[in-house]
């Protein structure tokens, strides 16, 4: 089985991350009506940045309200006394237990989401993704050999991103190059074909991760006032990405890339493939490069993350979305760990027919990730140093 993780990023000059804040804001809430332990429990907050300052900076107690609250919280065991290298070991420990062991999972997927795609300094941006993917390979792949990840790009600069690729392939561990899905333009565009070109030569898929570099508002609409109308615009977003690559001509270039849409949904394909099918076969000799419909392509070369699934709330609805979808190769197993969205063991929704768990588990990711194949070997992983 194969999983998907997303590690958070703790920066040593941070006191917290910005969604490590929200958890503390929302344990705050829960601990009103619970109690300081059983909040923590419910929050997972065994995170190294939980100290007595973050305590009162993200939850407004006083300091010695603070200070109480992380006594009981380490008296319970929940928070550990330890160094800060012992504290990462313990959270990695937490990550393993409730990410790994809990689905059996032979390798799961980390992908770090972290600021450095969206710098406009294409030089820092280039600085910034090395150092996480250094971060990544010793603070998580080193400590477990089911782990693997995805190389995070400046995609800001293509022919920097290209060497980063060209370096962290060195080591098997990296399985996948990440980038954003809703950046400064069209996925497609030649602009980023240097990416590619150099994923395609290292067996590398394309991981489109949910989020955006904001240089534009996330709609057709402009800026949104919610964040519930922010985060259902991620579906369009990929709708575009995903008719950019096909009509751009980048799997007639690349046709052995595969891409991979991560927490994009799937639901909403039948639908989508039927319209864009439809529009090709009556516009067609504006991209005569496109020899087969797009549904066919998406079909070849494009795979989708199950969680978050959007599930319809009929459970007869879903296997017959699937039975619609036309084809068992496009699934792959994820938990979407750690986000909010996390359903813990629950991962399939309702109705997800069984004839299909093995291929979504096994077969689907193999097939998907050629290098899953491939021996990770000591030497290798020092010479990607």
């Amino acid at each position: 089985m194969l999983s998907y993780m997303i590690p958070l990023l703790y920066h040593r000059a941070m006191t917290t991350s910005a969604i490590e804040s929200f958890r503390l804001v929302v344990f705050r809430t829960v601990a009103d009506r619970l109690s300081f332990t059983q909040a923590a429990e419910i929050l997972h907050l065994s995170q190294p940045a939980v100290t007595s300052a973050v305590l009162q900076q993200a939850t407004g107690l006083s300091q010695p309200a603070a200070d109480n609250v992380l006594r009981q919280l380490r008296d319970a065991g929940i928070v550990t006394k330890a160094s800060g290298a012992q504290r990462h070991i313990v959270w990695v420990a937490n990550d393993v237990t409730q990410a790994l062991d809990a689905f059996g999972t032979r390798y799961a997927i980390c992908n770090v989401i972290y600021a450095a795609q969206v710098m406009f300094n294409e030089d820092m941006a280039a600085v910034m993704c090395r150092a996480v993917n250094d971060w990544v390979a010793r603070e998580w792949l080193d400590r477990d050999p089911r782990l693997r990840a995805s190389i995070m790009v400046p995609t800001q600069s293509p022919q920097q991103a290209a060497q980063e690729i060209e370096r962290c392939a060195a080591d098997p561990r990296f399985v996948q190059v990440l980038m954003l899905a809703n950046t400064e333009m069209p996925a497609g565009r030649r602009y980023f074909w240097p990416i590619y070109e150099a994923a395609e030569r290292h067996n590398l898929p394309i991981g489109l991760h949910a989020g955006s570099s904001y240089r534009f508002a996330p709609s057709n609409a402009g800026w949104p006032s919610y964040f519930i109308e922010e985060y259902a615009s991620n579906a369009p977003a990929f709708k575009q990405e995903l008719l950019s690559l096909i009509t751009e001509g980048v799997f007639q270039k690349f046709p052995a890339l595969r891409v991979v849409l991560i927490e994009a949904g799937f639901t909403w394909l039948p639908g989508y493939c039927w319209r864009i099918d439809k529009i090709w076969r009556g516009v067609r000799r504006e991209v005569p490069w496109i020899k087969d419909a797009p549904s066919e392509l998406i079909r070849r070369h494009v795979r989708f993350t199950l969680q978050p699934a959007d599930a319809p709330p009929d459970a007869k609805q879903m296997e017959r979305v699937i039975d619609q979808i036309g084809c068992d190769d496009l699934i792959l197993f994820s938990t979407d760990y750690p986000h909010w969205q996390f359903d813990g063991t629950s991962a399939f929704p309702d109705g997800f027919p069984e004839r299909l768990k093995q291929k979504v588990m096994v077969d689907n990711p193999l097939s998907t990730y050629a290098r899953l194949h491939e021996p990770v070997r000591a030497k290798e992983q020092e010479m990607a140093r």
